[in-house]
């Protein structure tokens, strides 16, 4: 009875959020046609192009070369949009917001069956935290944005899941399926690395608080889905490897670090000369061939300026790790139409407006109540060495989030996590107050 009834709320879920996609992109045409919204702005280009190339001339290329920059998970979905709007006739971007709508409904499932599984909470609780992800715009504010982070976001949460599923049924085929959604999701970003152990590390807590450790098909289910995602991780930098020679996922960190953070810093100093000639060096490094040493180079440079000037680097990461996460996810919603709470864009093409900054501070003051209180049951963990580890190697990519003001978007593959903290610590809470 109880698995009847978890399986109508994951398909009841399902297509309430999705009806809840398609409301909202309604809603937004309706508002203003597609043509005036700013969805061409910023990284957008990056992912087209290469998916343009591949259903040209077969490969995700970059001026020609198989693209160095960009992961191909997310390109290759562009593509599959692409091919599909060229045979129906349908305007391709309305292709792409129809399926990325199909696709992040699936995480709020997910989240359902990591909050019962995971954390063992009732019902009404899991729908708790699904709700709060609602209402925090995760995902369904995405749904019209043409970048890659929820679908990063969502391939990882419901690899997540099907992990706990793999081993709460002794299931190979949903450990296949964990392992497929984890490679996809790191060859959407690269960011992964770590999660292999994270992964092992929550496994074993989940097995030794059921009791199943003893088992040897749980053991063993254990062992495949870390050995495979450990290699599955690194498909991208295997990519770079075969095509290049380089064994990197992307130049992308190494030009957070460098064209971002650094840049702010020296600009601050008034090193803007300084960072110029480094980049005239870097173009002279320009190519495929270059790769290597345009990313050591980066990183030599950018860790220079880090230990010349630690305290205002220091300022730059604490702050940056702050706007991106007290950022609304309905900020989503506000960029469409040109509009932001935090400050005028440095272009002109984004102005403040003070109805996003009156909804913002509502949410500031939300997150700094979930912060504090997830905070809690992280430091409760401690006492479980393997939970502790889990949630330490899986957070470790949260550090780029310091590099650059993005906004929500670099938290989204996280904060249902920390919702799910949130509400099961709120849990806890209430239960030791009514026992009194």
């Amino acid at each position: 009875m109880f698995k009847f009834k978890g399986n109508f709320w994951q398909i009841a879920i399902y297509f309430i959020c999705l009806a809840l996609h398609v409301v909202y992109l309604f809603v937004l045409l309706y508002l203003a046609p597609l043509d005036q919204w700013n969805w061409q702005s910023g990284d957008t280009g990056s992912y087209l192009r290469p998916a343009e190339s591949f259903l040209q001339e077969g490969v995700f290329a970059r001026h020609g070369e198989p693209d160095y920059r960009r992961t191909i998970g997310y390109p290759l979905f562009l593509a599959g949009t692409l091919k599909v709007a060229e045979v129906t006739g349908v305007e391709w971007r309305i292709v792409v917001y129809a399926a990325q709508a199909l696709m992040f409904a699936l995480a709020y499932p997910a989240i359902f069956i990591i909050a019962t599984t995971l954390f063992g909470m009732g019902c009404r609780s899991a729908l708790a935290c699904v709700a709060l992800t609602i209402l925090c715009g995760a995902f369904v504010s995405y749904v019209p944005i043409i970048l890659s982070d929820a679908l990063f976001a969502t391939t990882l949460i419901c690899g997540v899941a099907c992990g706990l599923m793999a081993l709460e049924r002794r299931s190979l085929a949903w450990g296949m399926a964990h392992l497929a959604l984890i490679t996809y999701a790191a060859n959407v970003r690269p960011m992964l690395a770590f999660f292999p152990l994270a992964a092992v590390c929550m496994h074993w807590a989940l097995v030794k608080s059921r009791g199943w450790a003893e088992e040897r098909g749980v053991r063993v289910l254990i062992v495949f889905m870390f050995v495979t995602t450990l290699v599955g991780v690194q498909t991208p930098a295997l990519r770079n490897w075969v095509n290049h020679g380089v064994f990197t996922p992307t130049e992308i960190g190494s030009i957070n670090l460098y064209d971002y953070l650094a840049k702010d810093v020296l600009r601050m100093k008034g090193q803007t000369d300084r960072y110029e000639e480094t980049r005239e060096r870097i173009q002279q490094l320009a190519g495929a061939e270059n790769l290597e040493k345009r990313i050591a180079f980066r990183k030599q440079e950018a860790l220079q300026v880090y230990y010349e000037y630690p305290l205002e680097t220091a300022g730059f990461l604490s702050y940056f790790t702050v706007v991106n996460s007290i950022e609304m996810h309905w900020q989503n919603f506000f960029y469409l139409f040109k509009q932001t709470w935090h400050r005028d864009y440095e272009d002109g093409s984004v102005l403040w407006s003070p109805i996003p900054f009156l909804l913002a501070i509502f949410f500031i003051i939300f997150y700094g109540n979930v912060y504090l209180i997830a905070l809690l049951q992280f430091l409760v963990s401690r006492k479980n060495i393997y939970v502790f580890l889990s949630i330490f190697f899986f957070i470790i990519p949260y550090a780029f989030c310091g590099t650059n003001y993005q906004g929500a978007r670099f938290r989204l593959w996280l904060e249902p996590f920390v919702l799910m903290a949130f509400v099961f610590q709120l849990v806890n809470i209430k239960e030791k107050f009514l026992t009194r």
